[in-house]
């Protein structure tokens, strides 16, 4: 296996993991945010309405305080997947250490026996990608039970 198919293999592996999370994003943003947004301009309508009694300070605070559902539901998603994204780095870099720690003279200059290491590295891989997939649904429903406080 050369470099060139183990790229392409971590590549495919990558996209698998970034279909799955950016469908599940997709849904939220469909289900939940778009909800909260349309909350939150209606919001800040209405101080434009009322805006006859009071000040352009007034207003943008008004707005500001209609936004701040919405901002605290992307903010606290951006959060969660920062920290999904942040373990995965960790348990693949974990897989690299390990293969790179393993690799010595004799493996390098063999072919069989370096194919056979970054088998076993893109099998670590695999398997760390296939525990994050897994790992979405607890994600999901984290984020679910905090979006639906803003119900």
């Amino acid at each position: 296996m050369g470099s060139s198919d183990i790229e392409r293999s971590v590549a495919e592996l990558h996209e698998k993991l970034e279909r799955k999370i950016e469908s599940t994003l997709g849904d939220f943003e469909k289900t939940h945010l778009r909800g909260l947004a349309r909350k939150s301009y209606a919001c800040i309508l209405n101080c434009y309405d009322d805006s006859t009694n009071i000040t352009p300070f007034q207003i943008d605070e008004c707005s500001r305080y209609c936004q701040r559902e919405i901002q605290s539901a992307q903010q606290y998603i951006q959060n969660e997947v920062s920290q999904f994204q942040a373990r995965l780095n960790r348990s693949l870099m974990n897989c690299n250490d390990s293969f790179s720690a393993s690799i010595t003279p004799e493996i390098q200059n063999d072919p069989k026996k370096l194919k056979k290491m970054e088998g076993t590295l893109l099998h670590c891989m695999s398997s760390v990608v296939d525990n994050h997939i897994e790992l979405i649904k607890p994600l999901q429903n984290r984020i679910e039970a905090h979006l639906s406080k803003f119900k």
